[in-house]
């Protein structure tokens, strides 16, 4: 392989993993923000808060 297929690789995956840690930020945040039913929807399959927007 190449060094540059290696460098967007690892840049693609550097990536990938920082937008997932934002998501769980974000999604932490907003089931703070929006109280204990928050949490309970996001433990039961996501119900509810992501129906309607």
């Amino acid at each position: 392989m190449s060094p540059v297929a290696i460098l967007f690789i690892v840049f693609g995956a550097f990536l990938m993993f920082l937008f997932i840690l934002w998501l769980i930020h974000f999604l932490y945040h907003k089931a703070k923000k929006d109280g204990k039913e928050s949490i309970a929807c996001l433990g039961s399959g996501y119900g509810g808060d992501f129906g309607g927007g």
